[in-house]
């Protein structure tokens, strides 16, 4: 049991699930441990044991922002894997200026993509290139106007509050694709806090 970043004393956990719920990797470390650590030995351990029984098929992966490192982007590249990471604001904040373009979605569109508090919001692409790669990857950005900035008339990057993804996927699949084919991490975080709620994780010493 080790403190964590947040000051409390607990432990750590590392899984994997895939898009059914079906779990392929548990692992209880001390609470100090970083989110990444060790994940990248899980993807090839993953996609190794993954390759002999299933050949062929279409991979993805889908992480959080712990996992925005060169180190995981290579890992899954190296898997032939396809992911999509939430990115750290530190790390897109300095690509803002090179999107020329932001699109609108159709209000009409019940299906269109909104941001946090149901606010409209507004979609724009760039690229990244990671220091002391050859690689370049794609990112989407989603941007949606503060509550205090919308009677302006004239609006800067500050007005904004953003969200923020790096992928290798190519653009035969939508920004908007992307973005919804994250989302739906959403539903592995519920199976995580199933697993830790069945187990009574919350109350380990």
């Amino acid at each position: 049991v080790k403190m964590n970043y947040a000051g409390i004393e607990g432990l750590s956990t590392i899984q994997v699930f895939d898009e059914h719920g079906l779990q392929y990797w548990h692992d209880v470390r001390p609470g100090n441990t970083h989110t990444a650590e060790g994940a990248l030995e899980i993807i090839h351990r993953l996609f190794y044991n993954l390759d002999k029984q299933m050949k062929g098929l279409t991979r993805y992966v889908r992480a959080d922002s712990g996992y925005c490192k060169i180190g995981f982007f290579q890992a899954c590249t190296a898997k032939r894997a396809q992911f999509v990471v939430c990115m750290r604001k530190l790390m897109f904040r300095p690509l803002l200026s090179k999107i020329s373009i932001w699109t609108s979605q159709d209000q009409e569109d019940p299906d269109r993509i909104k941001f946090v508090g149901n606010r409209e919001c507004e979609i724009g692409e760039t690229t990244y290139s990671p220091k002391n790669s050859h690689e370049t990857f794609r990112v989407v950005i989603l941007r949606a106007l503060k509550s205090d900035a919308v009677n302006k008339l004239l609006f800067t990057e500050e007005d904004y509050d953003y969200y923020g993804w790096v992928s290798n996927i190519s653009d035969a699949m939508s920004s908007i694709v992307v973005i919804k084919f994250y989302r739906k991490r959403g539903h592995c975080e519920n199976f995580i806090k199933e697993t830790k709620n069945g187990f009574d994780l919350h109350h380990y010493p």
